[in-house]
């Protein structure tokens, strides 16, 4: 299923916050579904970086990061630090960025 996803996004790309600790369990995933995915894992602040070139819009999103609760549950916490991210690029491109939900 999993892999199944990632053929399907076609990306390539899993943003964690952990990625050390997810890269164990997305290779088991995938290779579960072979043929194996190519997936590379990039940490979240390594992607804010490189997709949020202005360091006032970063520190902006981790702000925003900082303002909600972190879940235990892996999915409402992947949909965290994917608003947050929203939340940045709304800053770059120009636009009035939501408040925290």
């Amino acid at each position: 299923m999993v892999a199944d996803w990632f053929r399907a996004l076609d990306t390539g790309l899993y943003i964690s916050d952990n990625p050390t600790y997810e890269q164990r369990w997305l290779i088991k995933l995938l290779a579960a579904a072979p043929p194996f995915v190519p997936v590379q894992i990039m940490y979240f602040e390594d992607y804010l970086n490189s997709t949020l070139p202005d360091e006032a819009v970063v520190e902006q999103t981790y702000e925003h990061l900082g303002l909600t609760d972190a879940p235990h549950r892996a999915a409402e916490d992947a949909a965290r630090l994917a608003r947050a991210f929203l939340h940045g690029q709304q800053i770059e491109e120009g636009g009035a960025a939501p408040e925290p939900d």
